[in-house]
């Protein structure tokens, strides 16, 4: 018997989804059929998926999360520099933008102060200190959107997650920084594309359960 994770189960979930999706950015719907799910949630997940055959292709959960991070500004290099100097090890996206990477932001900006609690920061959005730990997840995790897409040539991307449906729910979700990182000006020959990419959200707390439904009733077609 195969055996589903969670967020493969998500992206079962997604492929053959019939509730409301939210549109973030339209963009354009004909640029590639590889589609991609990123969740930051405790970690980073991700997975793909294509729709568009008789029977969707979902691709095996992609341990993405553990790539090593890109950055656009020097605040951003300096954050990724300062992070393996206190680790001692590579530093990987899972590490900036998920709730693990909210608590190592939150301790590399305050070392002594214990760690409130990912709910606590989003909760209280505008101390210093947690209005900067949420800039920086939402920068890194639009760069990891960006690395990803350029990477596999997905052609549309849909988030969902615990932790962005938390940020959602306090209306901390910051689209426009994140869209800014996504489309952080890159080689002429892809700058357009990731202006065109479409990108969606679904908040749906089953999306998982959903998704071990439709993999029951499908998986075998795949």
């Amino acid at each position: 018997h195969a055996q589903l994770n969670d967020f493969e189960a998500s992206a079962w979930g997604t492929a053959f989804y019939t509730g409301q999706v939210e549109t973030l950015h339209k963009g354009k719907n004909d640029l590639a059929p590889l589609e991609c799910l990123i969740g930051p949630g405790t970690g980073l997940g991700c997975a793909f998926m294509d729709t568009h055959g008789p029977s969707p292709y979902i691709a095996a959960s992609w341990p993405g999360g553990n790539m090593r991070p890109c950055f656009a500004t020097e605040e951003q290099k300096d954050v990724i520099t300062a992070l393996q100097n206190i680790n001692k090890t590579a530093i990987v996206y899972e590490d900036l933008a998920s709730g693990r990477g909210i608590e190592k932001l939150y301790h590399l900006f305050s070392p002594d102060t214990d760690f409130p609690g990912v709910p606590a920061i989003i909760g209280n959005p505008s101390m210093d200190i947690h209005a900067k730990t949420l800039r920086l997840f939402h920068e890194f995790l639009g760069l990891y959107i960006q690395n990803t897409v350029v990477t596999v040539g997905a052609g549309k991307v849909i988030l969902h997650g615990g932790l962005l449906d938390y940020l959602v729910e306090k209306d901390c979700f910051d689209f426009k920084l994140l869209h800014s990182m996504v489309t952080q000006p890159y080689v002429e020959s892809l700058a357009q594309y990731l202006i065109d990419l479409p990108i969606y959200y679904i908040q749906d707390t089953y999306l998982a359960l959903h998704g071990l439904k439709s993999y029951l009733q499908h998986g075998k077609e795949n």
